[in-house]
């Protein structure tokens, strides 16, 4: 995967990317719901992140198709991938603190409630 973690770091910490490029990368003939086991074992190792969660989970995306996007992010993104993580898992976060670090310019008139909610539209799209 380190193809795409270079891929993130030319694009500012986040890019998207089809399952059928991340087969490719594993070096795979067939994209199968077993595959996308080895996609995020593949994709933790290398430090990187993704979403929506839901398009590399087995058990919910049983019929994988090559042009489905995942967005894949580095860790080490500083503020993007902090956003990213304080919606996926916020547990023991200050989510208030880094939406207002992330969003501030631009964004002022949102409440936190709100900025949550704009992040967890794009996570989830």
């Amino acid at each position: 995967m380190r193809t795409i973690a270079q891929r993130c770091a030319d694009n500012g910490g986040i890019t998207n990317i089809t399952l059928g490029e991340l087969r490719a990368e594993l070096g795979k003939q067939k994209l199968g719901r077993y595959v996308l086991g080895s996609i995020q074992e593949l994709l933790t190792d290398d430090s990187l992140g993704w979403f929506p969660t839901e398009t590399l989970n087995p058990d919910l995306n049983t019929a994988p198709r090559q042009e489905q996007i995942v967005w894949v992010y580095s860790s080490a993104a500083g503020p993007v991938a902090d956003a990213i993580d304080v919606i996926l898992k916020p547990g023991g976060r200050d989510v208030a603190a880094v939406l207002r670090s992330l969003l501030g310019q631009g964004h002022g008139e949102l409440s936190t409630d709100e900025k949550i909610k704009a992040i967890q539209e794009i996570v989830n799209a």
